[in-house]
């Protein structure tokens, strides 16, 4: 349960949550399901300084998986009688990155539970929903009082673009959008590149640092959208600039799947050069990195 309201690689927490469905579904001793826990998290505080916020998106990630296992969790009040949809709002989560507009449309009722008087800019994203479902950009708005946070659905395209976007703000991106096939292909590239800046600095810590969280993302991307060559494009090169990583601590492109991703990349889009060309690479990297093993591997997918 209270994995939910602590930050976990977001593969884990999608394993956690699909073998453990009596878990989703059922309160704890203190009378609250892992959905209460996820919408009134906040970031974790040390002692001495409290940390500015959860990766962009995690929040909606988290709330997502568990509402696609049990969407009736949203109408499920906890100990206290507290809605989760309430707990997100009084916890200051964004509308879209934050998970409070998955928890709206799950239950549109909790709203009665919320004093909209305190939470001037949710009532704007709430106009802006109802006019034309699209979500009301708050980044102007942090300043407002107990305000909720909104955000708009393009932030998330936008995050991945920028040189100076953190690594967790983008796998989380990629993670909590990744119905969104631009959201994928982008976040593949910005990967790619902070990988082999990297690798030009013959910085191989900071590669395996990257990896760690990166190859992931990459591979659920590549999974994501099997039919769309540019993100398997970008996907391959990312994959190929992180071969580096590959068999150092928890990194595998075995058990990740990475190598039968890039394999099944070539298979799928054979008249595509450049997926050919960076799915080679791809292959040749994770060879020249693995050896023979890594190689017999690579062979028994094809």
């Amino acid at each position: 349960h209270k994995a939910a309201q602590i930050e976990i690689p977001p593969d884990l927490l999608r394993y956690m949550v699909e073998t453990n469905m009596d878990g989703v579904q059922t309160p704890d001793e203190d009378g609250s399901l892992p959905l209460h826990y996820a919408a009134k998290a906040v970031p974790p505080y040390d002692g001495i300084k409290k940390a500015s916020s959860f990766p962009a998106f995690y929040s909606k990630y988290v709330i997502d998986e568990l509402l696609y296992k049990y969407s009736q969790g949203a109408a499920v009040p906890d100990a206290e009688g507290n809605l989760a949809l309430a707990l997100a709002v009084r916890s200051g989560k964004k509308w879209i990155g934050g998970g409070v507009k998955s928890l709206y449309h799950a239950n549109p009722a909790a709203l009665e539970q919320v004093d909209m008087g305190k939470y001037p800019s949710l009532s704007q994203a709430m106009s802006f929903v109802s006019d034309n479902g699209d979500s009301y950009d708050d980044e102007h708005d942090e300043d407002v009082p107990n305000g909720i946070q909104e955000d708009q659905q393009h932030d998330a395209i936008m995050l991945v673009q920028r040189a100076d976007a953190d690594l967790g703000d983008i796998t989380s991106a990629m993670w909590a959008n990744e119905e969104d096939a631009g959201v994928m292909m982008l976040g593949c590239l910005a990967i790619a590149k902070k990988a082999e800046a990297a690798l030009t600095k013959k910085d191989n810590g900071q590669v395996l640092q990257i990896a760690l969280s990166a190859v992931a993302a990459v591979v659920n991307a590549m999974k994501s959208h099997p039919n769309e060559p540019i993100v398997q494009e970008k996907a391959c090169s990312a994959l190929a600039a992180l071969a580096y990583a590959d068999g150092k601590r928890e990194v595998s492109f075995v058990a990740s799947s990475a190598i039968s991703a890039v394999v099944g990349a070539m298979q799928a889009h054979v008249a595509d050069p450049v997926v050919q060309e960076q799915g080679c690479r791809a292959v040749a990297n994770i060879v020249s990195q693995g050896g023979s093993e890594r190689a017999t591997i690579v062979a028994s997918v094809s």
